[in-house]
């Protein structure tokens, strides 16, 4: 398995945009997170991405998001906060793996709400630290995906999306940010997996 992650993060860096590029030219690189690591590993030119998008866009108009986790899934542990609102993005997560104790660092960059409750939110991450976790170097934006699903005993789990986006400095916005980003096609249902017991997830 550790080989496999070096021949990854490897091939990986060998695809990574060159970030003297204009930024319509630049990739949006695309993976799933499994308890195997990374999988699918691909990078998006701008017109590909776009052509996956879903016929329609359940984003909520509102300037103020929030959205909070504490939980763990497929061996790995997560915390962290953002929130939106007039004045900019704010917060930070973390997340490691427990398999590797391998891990990253980010900041808020932008949060987005949307879904028919208004129950999930895309939060974009600058990232601050990277510790052999991403095959991408700090700087770069990631964007992840949850769904909070309520509270008590009686409440289905929250959730996770298993897809994770990567851009390089100065791209993120080709993309849309995260109101562009805040689309089923881009988020599918059948990646959102359940955070294990007593995970947290807070979407307003």
């Amino acid at each position: 398995m550790v080989l496999a992650i070096i021949l990854l993060i490897g091939c990986a860096k060998e695809d990574v945009a060159d970030i003297s590029q204009t930024n319509e030219d630049q990739p949006i690189y695309r993976a799933v997170l499994t308890d195997e690591g990374f999988k699918n590993l691909e990078a998006l030119s701008y017109e590909e991405f776009t052509s996956t998008k879903g016929n329609t866009t359940e984003l909520r108009s509102n300037p103020n998001a929030l959205a909070n986790g504490n939980f763990t899934w497929d061996g790995y542990e997560v915390a962290g906060h953002a929130i939106q609102n007039k004045s900019g993005a704010h917060g930070a997560v973390e997340q490691t793996s427990l398999v590797t104790g391998n891990s990253w660092n980010g900041d808020a960059y932008c949060v987005t709400t949307w879904g028919e409750d208004d129950n999930r939110a895309v939060v974009a991450w600058e990232m601050t630290e990277n510790n052999n976790f991403f095959p991408f170097p700090e700087g770069w934006f990631v964007y992840t995906a949850v769904e909070d699903n309520g509270e008590g005993a009686n409440a289905p789990s929250d959730k996770v999306c298993e897809i994770y986006y990567f851009t390089p400095p100065g791209a993120q916005e080709v993309y849309g940010g995260c109101d562009g980003m805040a689309n089923n096609g881009f988020f599918p249902n059948e990646f959102f997996a359940d955070v294990d017991e007593g995970g947290h997830i807070q979407v307003q």
